[in-house]
């Protein structure tokens, strides 16, 4: 009767071997697309869009900053810009996969902090009545607009979106990002298969501890002591 469990551990031990290389290979591309969750801007003009269409540009991300990247469409990065935080909200959008450096982690510095001071004021003719005179608020600045020769700065002022004139972009430059992947290069993967093998070794020496369990159980089970 020891024929069937040791043919059953053996199969266990074979099976968990032949698996090894596909858990280490599906564990390796879970983990990889967690890892590159945020894009760096390497130019000034890697433009958020409200739609995944360059004519639908809203402004372009900050130099050097980054944005969240939530999902894909096609050859589009689907992310949000900036946090439900002080006087800014997030927006959503799309970006140009070709114009995003993706990184490993969240970097230490994501999205940019710039309130701006915006001035209203009343053009009104002459007159003796007493009138408003400026109005200055404070308003969250997102990123510039170019058309043509002109330059604007996208903003949220008093809960509403809009353009005012400048493109406002004498902000910090940020250097101290993550390290970015090589092409075609699956972020961390030496730790990722590491992982891995140690699974797949527990589960070979159990099915081993198993095997002796059942080998020397069966033995005493079936062992007769003689008589003199």
């Amino acid at each position: 009767m020891k024929v069937v469990p040791l043919t059953l551990a053996f199969f266990i031990i074979l099976i968990n071997v032949l698996l090894l290389p596909a858990n280490n290979f599906a564990l390796a591309n879970d983990d990889a697309t967690a890892f590159i969750t945020y894009g760096k801007a390497e130019s000034k003009n890697v433009y958020l869009c409200s739609k995944p269409d360059e004519a639908f540009a809203m402004f372009t991300i900050p130099y050097t900053y980054c944005v969240e990247i939530l999902g894909e469409e096609g050859d589009w990065y689907r992310v949000k810009y900036a946090e439900d935080s002080g006087i800014y909200r997030a927006v959503y959008g799309y970006c140009q996969k070709g114009q995003l450096t993706l990184l490993y982690e969240r970097p230490q510095t994501v999205y940019l902090y710039k309130p701006i001071t915006v001035t209203y004021s009343a053009n009104l003719p002459s007159t003796n009545l007493p009138v408003l005179g400026e109005i200055t608020v404070t308003a969250a600045y997102y990123g510039a607009f170019y058309q043509g020769p002109a330059a604007y700065s996208y903003v949220l002022c008093e809960g509403t979106y809009g353009y005012i004139v400048g493109a406002n972009d004498d902000y910090p430059l940020i250097y101290d990002t993550p390290d970015t992947p090589a092409q075609g290069e699956t972020p961390k993967q030496e730790e990722q298969y590491d992982i891995g093998l140690l699974v797949g070794v527990f589960l070979v020496i159990f099915s081993v501890v198993a095997l002796l369990l059942l080998f020397f159980g069966n033995r005493k089970k079936t062992f007769t002591p003689t008589r003199d």
